[in-house]
């Protein structure tokens, strides 16, 4: 039976609302994972904070790493390093952090110290307030400058909590004589690195509650901060915010997903460099200035253009849990593979950036045990060597294109209970490294430094150091 026309207009109209009301359903259930892209990803107000919220910030701000690992064997009479291959070893200087203190050093491939800077204490005003918790302070990474000087960020073990009156203390600069010239009070950690216009760019972070990420649950942001020479900041870029800028959505579940479970610790960005031409060169739109950053907690690593402040390029693998992806001269990235497939080694990789695909490995073996669950790094040495930092056993090893090891080092310092400091880090430095700076030490290793007549005369480079 027809109905009257109106009806008819009534019964259409009552289609058209449910089938929008249906539309709008489906809408709300397909987005439901994602409502937080529509919120501010401002921070909440310290002072609409929770106590709980409050003391979790504390904590994720805390975070830091033990300084030892294992006991170390007995090592009566037992030199540090030992050379196996002495033709096919890179010549060069050694360029040591390590968690035995605050320090950083100059080192012979003999195991032998050149040079050593030290982070005496932090301003005047702050001596007597800090003199505990320095105690078990290290210099967590360090660059360092043709000139001598030194930039060098602070770390400390997890722990040890940072008091709260003190918890900004980030990096400071060092001449050659470990004076300081400059601290920047940023919370600064794990990376840092120098544009050709003397701008530093140096990871940060900080805790707080971003709606973006969790509505309650606060998460650690890090930050790629840009310095001039005299440690005054000149701009703060997020990561997140750049990799937000670039859409990338499965990085982003990545941390929601740990923020559900409670890992306020969501990116753990470990590495920072700047590319230079030779990657720029291979990645479309990227610039020479773009820095190259690892992100531990999500297993990807990603190009960062700061002044867009957009991930132009990101990449995962089957690597886990790395560290310090770096560029290398061919234009392709190695980085430290922590956790790879199984977790029981961990591995070197190198990548095509274009596809991704492996191009060379040295992977530890039962034969050839290599295993650091947390730190580590590696490098590319002149003559095709790859160094690579076993940081958690305290350990440094040279190996060929072939994989045999022509030089091995371990970590002299320990900690509490003989157990053997951790090396953060250990660069080769390069033939042509100027060193005109460096004195000329007393005692047996005199002769390593004196120049080319042996009148004492500091080398003008790291070659002239190796060469002796």
């Amino acid at each position: 039976m027809i109905g009257t026309e109106p009806q008819i207009r009534s019964h259409h109209l009552l289609q058209i609302a449910t089938a929008i009301l249906v539309v709008l359903l489906l809408t709300t259930c397909s987005r439901r994972v994602d409502t937080r892209d529509r919120m501010s990803a401002e921070p909440t107000d310290s002072d609409q904070l929770t106590e709980e919220q409050q003391e979790m910030i504390q904590q994720l701000e805390s975070i830091g790493y033990l300084a030892a690992a294992e006991h170390g064997p007995e090592r009566p009479g037992l030199k540090p390093a030992k050379t196996y291959d002495e033709a096919k070893l890179a010549k060069g200087i050694n360029f040591v952090v390590s968690s035995h203190g605050r320090e950083a050093y100059l080192m012979d491939s003999d195991g032998q110290v050149l040079h050593t800077w030290s982070h005496r204490a932090l301003r005047p005003e702050k001596r007597r307030r800090t003199k505990k918790i320095l105690k078990t302070w290290y210099i967590r990474k360090a660059h360092l400058l043709p000139s001598g000087e030194l930039l060098a960020i602070l770390g400390f073990p997890h722990d040890q909590a940072t008091p709260k009156d003190f918890r900004r203390v980030g990096m400071v600069k060092l001449d050659r004589d470990s004076n300081t010239i400059w601290e920047y009070l940023g919370k600064a950690h794990h990376g840092v690195d120098v544009k050709e216009d003397g701008t530093i760019l140096v990871l940060t972070h900080e805790a707080r509650v971003n709606p973006f990420i969790h509505q309650s649950n606060p998460v650690l942001e890090d930050f790629v901060v840009s310095l001039d020479k005299d440690g005054s900041e000149l701009r703060s870029v997020s990561v997140l915010e750049c990799l937000k800028n670039a859409g990338s959505s499965e990085l982003i579940a990545r941390m929601r997903a740990l923020a559900d479970e409670g890992n306020g610790d969501i990116l753990h960005t470990n590495s920072l460099e700047i590319i230079g031409s030779r990657l720029a060169d291979r990645l479309p739109g990227a610039k020479p200035d773009n820095v190259l950053i690892s992100m531990r907690e999500i297993h990807a690593i990603a190009v960062l253009d700061l002044e867009r402040q957009v991930a132009i390029w990101t990449a995962t693998g089957t690597f886990r849990a790395q560290h310090h992806a770096t560029v290398l001269e061919n234009g392709n990235i190695m980085l430290f593979d922590n956790q790879g497939p199984g977790g029981e080694y961990s591995a070197v990789r190198e990548f095509d950036p274009e596809t991704m695909s492996e191009v060379w490995a040295y992977v530890g073996s039962p034969r050839q045990p290599f295993h650091s669950a947390t730190v580590g790094a590696t490098y590319r040495l002149p003559n095709g060597n790859t160094l690579i930092i076993e940081g958690k056993k305290g350990r440094v090893f040279e190996v060929t294109r072939q994989h045999a090891i022509v030089w091995d080092y371990m970590n002299p310092h320990r900690l509490l209970d003989d157990r053997i400091a951790r090396i953060w880090d250990m660069q080769r430095l390069d033939p042509d490294f100027p060193l005109e700076w460096l004195e000329r030490p007393a005692g047996p290793i005199a002769s390593l430094t004196s120049g080319p007549e042996g009148d004492g005369t500091p080398p003008a480079s790291a070659a002239a150091i190796s060469s002796k």
